[in-house]
């Protein structure tokens, strides 16, 4: 859009590390909650008599140009959000409705696992009856219960168009089973991961990633009124702060690139909604601005202006300082340390 940009920063300020390429400054930055791109002329209040016209301003451009400047964030954590999703499903297959039920969840010391039934086997035939979908397959094991079944299974397929092995596993489920675990100790699902032409794959897996990027965005946006109406009623909401979104990431490298990928994918649908908040200092922020002045005909008072989206940005970089004070204290407490500590 021809505005000049200042600095692009990896967390807040004060600043760690910084270099000057051309007219702007990338630079890593102490607090690790974020990151920012300043623009030239953002606020009227930020300029010389002398920088007042010049055309490279942010506050130059016209309401169109500064709309799709602000959004421009949100749109590029909403699109690698969608391409992480695409990546996992052009890798793992095309979730889609099978005439089979797939086994998704063994319950450790289940009958289940005690036959030798696996995550990922699907599920074909019981007592040599085939079995279309979950509704079927749960029937047939709540007439059963107490008495020996004879379930075929395919084995876990680990590459792509591999059929895997049949097999028949021999099961009693239980007449008792612990609560929420069911008398196999399973959890199922009618649908599979599909492996289709590898041509065809990238290009299915971007249709799916898109529809998933879509819908994590949709929970999220009544995640979050959830959210404020439990504020409302004086429930405190469960908020991850740096400390704990660390940990989670940790935890889903742990379990191998897909995971990990997957939930960059979510975590990137989340910033995309929580930005778009009508709040100052986020871009939802500026964006009502513009809305607002479009509204009224004329921009609000540069002070106004100014001092809404530095209250708006000290109470956000607050905000993530207790939260991270907080799971720090958790984490000292968990390690045995708080204990050892002088005070």
């Amino acid at each position: 859009m021809g505005v000049k940009v200042l600095e692009f920063g990896f967390g807040y300020p004060p600043r760690v590390l910084s270099k000057k390429i051309g007219e702007t400054i990338y630079s890593i930055n102490f607090l690790p909650f974020g990151g920012f791109v300043k623009l030239f002329g953002q606020q009227r209040e930020e300029l010389s008599k002398e920088e007042l016209d010049n055309p490279r301003a942010f506050i130059n451009q016209g309401k169109k140009k500064r709309a799709i400047v602000i959004v421009a964030g949100v749109i590029g954590n909403f699109l690698l959000g969608a391409l992480c999703f695409s990546l996992v499903y052009s890798l793992i297959g095309i979730p889609e409705k099978a005439d089979y039920v797939t086994v998704s969840y063994v319950m450790p010391g289940s009958p289940a696992e005690e036959s030798g039934i696996k995550t990922g086997d699907k599920i074909v035939k019981v007592l040599g009856a085939q079995v279309d979908d979950t509704d079927d397959f749960g029937q047939i094991v709540q007439e059963k219960k107490g008495e020996q079944i004879k379930i075929e299974v395919i084995s876990k397929v680990d590459k792509a168009f591999d059929e895997g092995t049949r097999r028949e596993v021999s099961v009693i489920p239980r007449l008792d089973p612990p609560e929420e675990e069911g008398p196999l100790g399973v959890i199922i699902s009618g649908y599979d991961n599909i492996f289709y032409p590898a041509w065809q794959m990238p290009l299915r897996g971007a249709w799916v990633g898109i529809q998933e990027a879509i819908a994590w965005g949709v929970a999220m946006v009544f995640g979050l009124v959830q959210i404020i109406k439990e504020l409302f009623v004086g429930v405190v909401p469960q908020v991850a702060g740096p400390v704990k979104i660390y940990k989670i990431t940790a935890e889903f490298a742990a379990q191998g690139l897909i995971d990990l990928t997957r939930f960059i994918g979510i975590f990137s649908i989340n910033l995309a909604v929580i930005n778009l908040l009508p709040f100052p200092a986020l871009d939802g922020g500026w964006l009502a601005l513009v809305f607002l002045e479009k509204a009224r005909g004329r921009k609000l008072r540069s002070k106004v202006e100014y001092w809404l989206n530095a209250a708006g940005m000290a109470l956000v970089i607050g905000l993530m300082l207790a939260i991270s004070a907080r799971e720090i204290i958790e984490e000292l407490k968990n390690a045995g340390w708080w204990a050892k500590l002088p005070f």
